[in-house]
C-alpha cells in the first residue's frame, strides 16, 4: 500500500470514529430519556395504587358513617313513637333529651367540617383521590408509552 492510500484510509477511520462517536452519543441520550421515563412512570404508577387505596379507605369511612347516622336516625323515630305513647313527664323528658342527642349526632355524622369527617366531607375527599388516582394513571400510562417510543429509537 501507498503512503497517498494510508494516509486515505486514515482519513475514512477518523471520519468513521467522528460519526461512531455522534450515533454513541445520541444512543447515551436516548437511554437518559428511557431512564427518565421508566422513572416518571414507575412514580406515577405508585402514586395511582396510593392514591387508589386511599379512595377505598374514604369510601369505607363514607359508608360506615351512613351506616351509624342510619342506625342512629331510626333509633331518634323510633324514640318519638314511644314519646307519643309515655304519661310519665320526667320519662318524657328524658326520651325528648336523648332524641335531640340522637338526632345532633345525625347531624355530625353527614357533616363536620370541624373533623373533615362528616360524610359529606369523606365522600369529596375520597372523590378528590379518585381524580388524583386518575391523573396518576394516565401520567403513567404517558410515561410507558414514551419508554416504548425510546425503546424503538
Amino acid at each position: 500500500m501507498s503512503a497517498h492510500e494510508s494516509m486515505e484510509h486514515a482519513e475514512h477511520a477518523e471520519h468513521a470514529s467522528g460519526e461512531n462517536k455522534k450515533i454513541a452519543l445520541l444512543i447515551a441520550v436516548i437511554a437518559l430519556c428511557l431512564a427518565l421515563s421508566e422513572t416518571l412512570g414507575k412514580g406515577a404508577q405508585t402514586e395511582s395504587i396510593s392514591k387508589n387505596v386511599e379512595a377505598s379507605n374514604l369510601w369505607a369511612f363514607f359508608q360506615a358513617k351512613s351506616i351509624r347516622r342510619t342506625s342512629v336516625q331510626t333509633a331518634a323515630e323510633q324514640g318519638k313513637l314511644n314519646l307519643a305513647t309515655t304519661t310519665d313527664e320526667a320519662a318524657k323528658a328524658a326520651l325528648q333529651k336523648q332524641i335531640d342527642d340522637w338526632q345532633k349526632t345525625a347531624a355530625r355524622y353527614r357533616s363536620e367540617p370541624e373533623t373533615g369527617e362528616g360524610s359529606e366531607q369523606l365522600s369529596e375527599r375520597a372523590k378528590h383521590a379518585e381524580h388524583e388516582r386518575d391523573e396518576a394513571t394516565a401520567k403513567y400510562h404517558h410515561f410507558e408509552l414514551a419508554s416504548a417510543a425510546f425503546q424503538i429509537a
